[in-house]
């Protein structure tokens, strides 16, 4: 998966050093000229939004399913089959729908077209209480 986006993104952006690169691009690079660079402030930038969003899903989730107050109130065990089953749905259709998108658009966009989908499908993680009311506790 990260062979495909790495060769992506190197088909994208030229490296300093190689024949054909312009020659400022062969100078040293200080964090004063990485930040100068558009292109860079727009990729870290998006970099950004999308860590923190996955971050924040990978730790907040299990929290809301194990609250009983204001969650889901099921056991450790049910939340681990909940993610074990998500992870095995990303490998079976992350693979192909993620080299598909970056061969159609190229990686800065696949992100974006990701980052976008990711946050209205996240927001809907706190209808599952309204499918979850009346189960016995510690299920789903």
């Amino acid at each position: 998966l990260w062979t495909a986006l790495s060769a992506a993104m190197a088909k994208q952006t030229p490296t300093a050093g190689v024949e054909g690169c312009p020659e400022e691009e062969k100078e040293a690079a200080t964090i004063k000229s990485l930040w100068a660079r558009p292109s860079t402030r727009k990729h870290l930038s998006l970099y950004w939004v999308y860590s923190f969003l996955i971050i924040t899903v990978d730790e907040t989730f299990p929290l809301y399913c194990i609250s009983k107050r204001s969650g889901l109130g099921v056991e450790e065990k049910v939340i681990g089959n909940l993610l074990s089953g998500a992870g095995s749905f990303y490998i079976l259709i992350g693979y192909f729908l993620l080299t598909g998108l970056v061969d159609r658009f190229g990686f800065y966009k696949s992100m974006v077209i990701g980052s976008l989908f990711s946050i209205p499908t996240v927001s809907l993680i706190p209808l599952s209480l309204l499918t979850n009311r009346d189960v016995a506790e510690g299920s789903l």
